[in-house]
């Protein structure tokens, strides 16, 4: 049973993602959950969105970056920190890898 609103698909997809990016899945498909990167993905999304709206229009914009501002630089910061430490551990195992091919290979 799923704990959010994921669907088999997204997991499917997003361990397919990590198994080319990375040379290892995120395992979403088998623990039904979502990793806490691809988490951060489908919240960005919804947040970019949002956040878009709103600062189409010139009354609301400020307000936007004032509220916003902090909590996006977090998010971003620990999105980058969990895109770095999958890119390293794959860096590290070289080209040859784990023995399958990915984009690296």
């Amino acid at each position: 049973m799923t704990t959010n609103c994921a669907s088999q698909t997204d997991y499917t997809t997003f361990d397919i993602i990590g198994e080319l990016m990375y040379g290892e899945p995120f395992d979403c498909l088998a623990s039904q959950e979502m990793h806490p990167w691809v988490g951060m993905i489908f919240s960005a999304i919804r947040a970019y969105t949002i956040i878009t709206f709103f600062k189409s229009y010139s009354l609301t914009r400020p307000f936007v970056t004032l509220l916003l501002g902090k909590k996006m630089d977090a998010v971003q910061a620990d999105h980058k920190a969990l895109t770095r430490e999958r890119t390293d551990r794959r860096i590290a195992l070289g080209v040859e890898g784990h023995g399958k091919k990915d984009f690296m290979a």
